[in-house]
């Protein structure tokens, strides 16, 4: 990996629209890839469950406490889409510990998605779809209450003769609603492009610093292997952690909709 590498992309102008061809040919290698082993391992599913099977199970228990902690029972009803919305961002995010030399036709097949802005706003676009289809699903009509939250709350707690404050209560805070969130799609976005971007710029930065500066000490050449070793291993943890992070922000942002405000 380069200093600059991590920026890089193929681009593609398709009428007028500029087209990230590395992002798009390696997110669809990345889902087919995905949906081969997803076949290949549910055909392996026992009853005594080996070591992969064992993981599997243990990362979605994990969410199901989440789950109960945040919703109770009824919250197990949603782990199934965010675990997959982990699943996903974290292969995303692992890909990218590949060589990135390794190319096909011109295009690096392990570069990563959610480097790319565009993905982890279509991500972001997915959660925002998922936690407004199951606030619509559990509330109907209702879910628009929503929107105006807390303004019933504060309706309850006025005297008649100032009754007449919830209507501009009420428009002030569906505008805020209404901005929050769509906030909610923008952070998303740019939290886990811009600590998935950041990681690999470190990355680069540390194996260059080794390469190119340590060459004059008689260590550099222990360095030169423990260092990639440890932007390896750095790589795996924040894959990690901004997957488990995007992950419980949906959770909560489900949380957030089916709630019922008493």
């Amino acid at each position: 990996m380069r200093a600059g590498e991590a920026v890089e992309t193929i681009q593609l102008d398709i009428y007028n629209h500029t087209v990230n061809l590395d992002t798009v040919i390696v997110t669809w290698l990345i889902i087919v890839a995905s949906v081969i082993f997803l076949l290949i391992f549910k055909r392996y599913l026992g009853i005594i469950p080996g070591k992969l099977q064992t993981a599997v199970e243990l990362a979605y228990e994990f969410f199901e406490e989440q789950a109960d902690a945040m919703m109770g029972y009824e919250g197990r009803e949603f782990v199934p889409i965010v675990f997959f919305i982990f699943i996903t961002v974290l292969t995303f995010n692992w890909i990218g510990l590949l060589p990135s030399e390794v190319k096909a036709a011109g295009i690096p097949i392990f570069a990563p998605p959610t480097k790319d802005i565009n993905t982890t706003a279509a991500l972001a676009l997915c959660t925002f779809m998922v936690f407004n289809y199951y606030g619509f699903k559990k509330k109907g009509v209702g879910y628009f209450l929503n929107f105006i939250h807390p303004a019933p709350e504060v309706a309850k707690s006025l005297p008649v003769f100032l009754i007449w404050v919830v209507i501009p209560l009420t428009v002030l805070f569906l505008i805020l609603n209404i901005i929050e969130l769509f906030a909610r799609v923008l952070s998303l976005s740019i939290r886990l492009f811009g600590n998935v971007l950041g990681e690999h710029i470190v990355s680069a930065a540390l194996i260059l610093f080794t390469t190119v500066v340590l060459e004059i000490f008689v260590a550099a050449g222990i360095l030169a292997y423990l260092l990639p070793l440890f932007v390896f291993l750095l790589g795996i943890i924040t894959g990690i952690v901004q997957a488990f992070i995007f992950a419980m922000l949906t959770m909560t942002y489900i949380s957030g909709a089916v709630a019922h405000y008493e």
